[in-house]
């Protein structure tokens, strides 16, 4: 999951204010660390610069590779929806161990909070 402790630290248009400021991400992130708790599924944290400008068949970074959801490398000449390669970005950068990714302790120690029996296998 990405950190959004400074989500609201952007600016917006009066339009968005309400909508954006009004989500409640700790809930959001709260639900979805004890359901993926419960299911035994591994929570890390996303430091999510770049991933979005990267290109995750030949590791181009630049701005200019994203535009609005489209994603097109200037180098390589990929194309895919922007949140997609974001996504596939991610899935590599954990596989190669990248330090941007922190794992949840309590996953870390084996404790889920729920009993053996209730873990689906």
């Amino acid at each position: 999951m990405e950190d959004l402790k400074n989500i609201r630290n952007t600016k917006q248009r009066r339009k968005q204010r309400y909508s954006l400021n009004s989500w409640s991400f700790y809930q959001l992130k709260m639900m979805i660390e004890y359901k993926a708790k419960k299911q035994g599924i591994p929570i890390f944290y996303v430091a999510p610069q770049y991933t979005s400008q990267r290109c995750n068949k030949c590791g181009h970074i630049e701005s200019a590779n994203r535009k609005g959801k489209l994603f097109q490398c200037k180098k390589c000449g990929k194309v895919e929806n922007a949140d997609v390669n974001a996504g596939f970005n991610i899935a590599e950068l954990h596989q190669l161990g990248i330090s941007q990714f922190t794992k949840d302790s309590d996953l870390v120690k084996g404790n889920t909070d729920v009993p053996k029996v209730a873990l689906v296998n």
